[in-house]
């Protein structure tokens, strides 16, 4: 069943403002978007496990209490890396298993290129995240810069009692250096044959493997070029996680298995359609289909025609 969702944006009224870009001011966002609301704008649902002022330290659950994100830095100084990661089984703050891969984010340069512009969309289960610096308001696209923009929460999984559904979804996984590349954005942007995560087997044991995300059109989700103007959508359509590079060449592996079936899941609340454009246009781009608004995820290269759902999931 679609849970409706909830926007947070930082201009909304009593929205925590990012100021020099410390951690704990990125995680303040996070904790009052998912766990204490702000304003008008109610929680989506989440819970906080643990909590460390110093050095910052923030572990959630969503409403199904099936995963656990955690960000981590080493200290609370301006542009200082946040590390996140997910785990399916929480100990304590030293301890955990069937961790996810990680990743890590931070305040992107100074002067105007501070990441402090954020949108959030979330549900009791799930989150997107993406912030920017004033210098990007302009024009829909994040191009080569620093910019935060992430998956994370429940897979919209094809199978019964799924024991591993919570994932994170990045671009560059297991990195402990900041880019572009880190961005589910850039991923989405380039190559969609790169993993986007790593999900644990179906028989709720520690194995894991790659995936990736594809859709009705294969593995692009980019006009190559740069496109301006309205684009002329005829459909859109869900995006999937699947198991390896995504591609059915390469599906061998997964044809048939119980533990890693070659098709996961849908990707809650992302979709690809058919024709690009609105490059040109200030962010945030909304646009309304068939009654429901979505969200166009700013382009890196080309003009990128993946939305999200801004609604339901």
């Amino acid at each position: 069943m679609a849970l409706p969702v909830t926007m947070y944006r930082s201009t909304d009224a009593g929205a925590p403002v990012i100021i020099s870009g410390k951690p704990s001011e990125y995680l303040t966002v996070l904790k009052k978007c998912l766990v204490d609301g702000y304003g008008e704008k109610l929680a989506a649902g989440w819970s906080v496990v643990d909590e460390v002022s110093a050095p910052p330290y923030l572990a959630l659950s969503n409403s199904d209490a099936n995963g656990v994100l955690m960000f981590s830095s080493p200290d609370d100084n301006a542009g200082t890396d946040v590390k996140v990661q997910s785990c399916l089984d929480y100990i304590d703050q030293q301890i955990q298993n069937r961790k996810g891969a990680y990743f890590v984010f931070d305040r992107s340069l100074s002067g105007n290129v501070k990441n402090t512009n954020w949108i959030v969309f979330a549900t009791s289960s799930a989150f997107w995240i993406f912030a920017w610096g004033d210098n990007l308001a302009n024009a829909n696209k994040f191009q080569y810069y620093n910019v935060i923009s992430f998956f994370a929460g429940n897979l919209e999984s094809f199978h019964p009692n799924d024991p591993a559904k919570f994932i994170t979804l990045c671009g560059k996984q297991n990195s402990n250096s900041v880019g572009e590349y880190n961005a589910i954005s850039y991923l989405l942007s380039n190559n969609l044959n790169t993993p986007a995560t790593q999900i644990y087997s179906l028989d709720d044991s520690n194995e894991f493997e790659n995936a990736a995300i594809t859709s009705l059109f294969g593995n692009e989700s980019t006009n190559k070029d740069n496109v301006n103007g309205i684009a002329p959508i005829q459909m859109l359509v869900p995006m999937y996680l699947m198991m390896g590079d995504g591609s059915l060449k390469n599906s061998s592996k997964y044809s048939g298995s119980s533990k890693f079936p070659y098709v996961r899941g849908l990707v809650p609340g992302l979709f690809v359609a058919d024709a690009a454009g609105h490059r040109d246009e200030p962010m945030p781009v909304f646009r309304e289909f068939n009654g429901s608004t979505y969200y166009l995820i700013p382009s890196h290269s080309g003009t990128l025609c993946c939305w999200i759902n801004a609604e339901e999931w």
